[in-house]
């Protein structure tokens, strides 16, 4: 098992505000009610990084909320400014930062 894996514990029920609940799929986090096929990898990268949510956040000059939103796949859109500031300081190409996930 990854390690990152440890870092977030999964829910037991549905939360009735709607959230629905969330799984794992190869390594990233999903919300099983979520319409977006493009999944952010940012936990894999931080911790492969050994960085945290705050290090980047200054860094890249996002709040730690927005970030979080990036992280937990609740984005609805980024900005390409973003994406190539988040992409400069993990040292990493657009698509290890995001990836595309066929649906039903």
């Amino acid at each position: 098992m990854e390690p990152w894996r440890t870092l977030v514990r999964p829910l037991e029920a549905a939360s009735p505000g709607g959230l629905g609940g969330y799984m794992f799929y190869n390594n990233a986090l999903l919300f099983y009610n979520n319409p977006m096929t493009i999944i952010v990898r940012l936990d894999r990268l931080l911790l492969e990084r050994q960085m945290t949510l705050t290090e980047l956040a200054a860094r890249v000059g996002i709040t730690i909320v927005n970030l979080s939103i990036l992280k937990t796949n609740k984005a609805r859109a980024v900005r390409f400014s973003t994406l190539e500031a988040l992409c400069r300081e993990l040292s990493c190409q657009p698509g290890e930062l995001l990836e595309y996930v066929e649906r039903d």
